[in-house]
């Protein structure tokens, strides 16, 4: 029974007007309104970025992507120039040399067989994503 009431009293703050942190939160969305409204996201995007320069505070980057509207997780791999390699090949021939620019952008004679097997699905996704 302690359990329940200490959940309802924890659970209750957002209900009782004279709590400090309802009064802080409330700020805090008066001040994310008025900076969307005169900057836009872009904004909000930076002030999140900011908080979450620091260790430990991904959830802060993590908040800034979702404003983004991006995927989270890595950047992505820019395989422009090897898309254009592989183009430059007959059509007949580009299956082929996929293998062989895979290996290139995986990093070479260096690269693991899984870093130029990863390079090789990525570059057949983006070219059939292009419909080529």
């Amino acid at each position: 029974m302690a359990l329940l009431d200490e959940w309802r009293r924890r659970s209750t703050w957002m209900t009782d007007a004279a709590d400090p942190r309802r009064r802080a939160a409330e700020a805090l969305y008066g001040a994310i309104i008025e900076a969307r409204r005169d900057a836009g996201d872009g904004a909000i995007i930076d002030a999140m970025d900011m908080l979450g320069a620091h260790p430990g505070q991904r959830r802060y980057r993590r908040a800034a992507t979702a404003i983004r509207s991006l995927a989270p997780g890595r950047e992505p791999i820019d395989d422009a120039h090897a898309l254009q390699r592989i183009m430059k090949f007959a059509p007949a021939r580009r299956r082929d040399a996929v293998g062989v620019i895979a290996r290139d952008v995986a990093g070479g004679d260096d690269a693991s067989e899984k870093q130029v097997h990863a390079a090789k699905c990525r570059l057949h996704r983006k070219l059939k994503m292009k419909d080529i």
